[in-house]
């Protein structure tokens, strides 16, 4: 069992007001709470399921569940009939921590909600507060298509139609790009909903810093488009924009505060931070059908710095049963990796002595013999307001540190109950405090380290739950992992990034052992990073970025070119240069602010050169 039974009758209590709208979340349900009572713990569930994972997204800082079991089933099973898909995940959600100026902890943050929660929805006002009302009618996830938004785009580039988009083509499947919240979105508004600030991003395709389809604007995976002439005059809600014109198979967007409400997860004080999260996935004929990706947008509303802040991934991977959990990670990839320890109806092999048999208890369903692999990237991690020496730019933060504990340890190696403890696993230590060191189960010895078991299982002298060098392999457990980037200084008003992407691999015949080599997920991490690399560059055409191009104020030659290229301009430096393929893809970036760029290696063809300066502006260059 997960967890206890009173535990369990609590989350029976909440279900019984619970309503999942699995694909369609467009109606927030009422809310019983009023006016002055304080935001209500967040109820709408949505499934993220376009390709082979079903993947069930809740509000409330939480993901992957459905309050009772586990849902991230992949493969998926059938939508219309009682699934016996196998489930890779039970629970998992972001926390958050940092030290006001007065040496505060502050926390954000959860496991399972049992009748608490320390997130609530909505945004919030730049004084950091939120209404019961804006709580309340934000409660429910937005979702939209690549159906949804290709014709659209098409509709835009017709010159027929002047650059604009007929109300009959954004609304001919469905009110999917009507109803995306991105910033100053007036079919919203209209509504009632507060759009004034940051919320979903989108491609601006006139500028005007305002998402509105018929302009021609569409959902992105990041802000994104022409720059406005003059940013919005409130610090906290000023639209950054990013050479990023990408869009996946299925975009799902929700917006959480922590100031809503007393926290009554992690029993923290709050922080003051509005986040603005996106999941989505991509649909393919590789590993990438079985990966699922979320990003979280979380900004400082708390009016004042926030210092030695974290952000951490906690993930309860149940790889089929429960009890069949072993974990470690790959540090050079910031991939968190959980495996299982028994072949599930079969005898097991390296590391494990005894024949457990069919190891899953009858209301769980495991992965057999064909044993699968998981892992977590962090594909993205906090920007700290130190520079790098070497790259003279804020320092990058990927994975800092990794730890794990188990159901039913010992106190002070088991679940957090207290901010401290939250923090505690954050920061590379056991619950209460005790530091994680080499060797064993990372308990009781003497080499501090940050990172728990990141051997490879295959390999004897490396540090892992099959060889952890001290003594025999340890026995698979109900094990659940904590992921953290940090610390960074937060700023006030600023923007950070947490991107995480979920990826898994199930070979013909399994991962060969319950003790595997790391080379079976990492091919699949590795595809995972690349797509980030490229702003997920996909399947999607570049379409508005090179369509609605712009070269008043920069000039561009010799055009065609075959080596150097360069750029003429007397008002304004050029920061960035990106060069893209007709399908869109990067091949070249030169992020110096340089006077040329070089594209002798580049094969003949028609490229679309963008600068980036206070405007961008691209160019359409023949190479020869």
């Amino acid at each position: 069992m997960k967890i206890g039974t009173l535990h369990y009758l609590l989350i029976v209590f909440i279900l019984t007001g619970t309503v999942c709208s699995a694909r369609n979340s467009s109606h927030p349900r009422p809310h019983p709470k009023s006016e002055e009572s304080g935001c209500s713990i967040p109820v709408d569930q949505f499934d993220l399921d376009i390709n082979n994972v079903r993947a069930r997204l809740l509000d409330a800082g939480d993901e992957w569940w459905n309050l009772n079991t586990g849902v991230y089933e992949i493969p998926k099973g059938s939508a219309t009939a009682p699934t016996t898909a196998t489930n890779a995940i039970f629970a998992g959600s972001i926390w958050v921590s940092a030290y006001d100026q007065g040496n505060n902890l502050k926390m954000a943050a959860l496991e399972y909600r049992q009748g608490t929660s320390d997130y609530f929805t909505g945004p919030l006002n730049n004084n950091g507060t939120v209404s019961i009302t804006t709580c309340n009618l934000w409660d429910q996830h937005f979702a939209v298509f690549a159906t949804d938004i290709a014709p659209c785009i098409s509709a835009y580039n017709l010159p027929a139609n002047n650059h604009q988009v007929p109300m009959s083509v954004v609304t001919a499947r469905d009110s999917n790009m009507l109803r995306w919240p991105g910033k100053g979105n007036p079919y919203l508004s209209v509504q009632g909903y507060d759009v004034s600030g940051v919320l979903a991003p989108f491609f601006d395709a006139n500028g005007d810093g305002i998402y509105n389809p018929l302009d021609g604007d569409y959902p992105t995976l990041r802000q994104s488009g022409s720059r406005p002439s003059s940013q919005p005059g409130v610090p906290c809600d000023s639209l950054s924009y990013h050479n990023c014109s990408s869009y996946a198979d299925e975009m799902v967007f929700w917006v959480m505060n922590d100031a809503g409400n007393t926290h009554t997860a992690s029993i923290g004080s709050p922080l003051g931070i509005q986040v603005n999260a996106l999941a989505f996935a991509f649909q393919d004929t590789n590993e990438i059908n079985d990966m699922t990706f979320y990003t979280y947008n979380v900004i400082n509303k708390s009016g004042a710095v926030l210092n030695q802040a974290y952000f951490s991934q906690w993930t309860d991977v149940d790889l089929g049963c429960a009890n069949n959990d072993r974990v470690g990670c790959d540090t050079s990839r910031n991939l968190a990796i959980q495996y299982n320890g028994y072949v599930q109806g079969g005898t097991q092999v390296n590391g494990v002595t005894s024949d457990e048999g069919n190891v899953c208890p009858t209301q769980e369903m495991g992965y057999g013999r064909n044993l699968p692999m998981i892992g977590l990237e962090i594909l993205e991690g906090a920007t700290d307001t130190v520079i790098d020496p070497n790259t003279q730019l804020p320092q990058k933060r990927g994975m800092t540190s990794f730890c794990y504990y188990t159901n039913g340890a010992p106190t002070g190696q088991n679940d957090p109950s207290t901010p401290q403890q939250f923090r505690n696993y954050q920061m590379g230590y056991w619950a209460d405090g005790t530091p994680i060191t080499y060797g064993g189960t990372g308990l009781g010895g003497t080499i501090r380290t940050m990172f728990t078991f990141p051997g490879q299982p295959s390999i004897t002298n490396q540090w892992s739950e099959c060889n952890v060098q001290t003594g025999p392999a340890m026995a698979a457990g109900d094990r659940r992992f904590v992921q953290t980037s940090g610390p960074f200084t937060f700023m006030p008003c600023a923007s950070q990034f947490f991107t995480i992407a979920v990826v898994f691999v199930q070979p013909p015949g399994g991962v060969g052992s319950n003790c595997p080599s790391w080379a079976f997920i990492d091919t699949a991490a590795d595809k995972a990073k690349s797509l980030f690399n490229t702003c997920f560059q996909h399947q999607n055409p570049f379409p508005l970025a090179v369509e609605n191009i712009r070269t008043d104020n920069v000039k561009a030659y010799p055009n065609p070119v075959s080596s150097l290229l360069f750029f003429a301009t007397s008002s304004q430096q050029i920061d960035e240069v990106y060069v893209y393929d007709l399908m869109g893809r990067i091949v070249l970036y030169q992020a110096t602010r340089a006077s040329s760029i070089d594209m002798s290696k580049l094969s003949a063809g028609v490229y679309f050169v963008k600068t980036n300066s206070d405007t961008e502006q691209t160019f359409r260059i023949v190479k020869n």
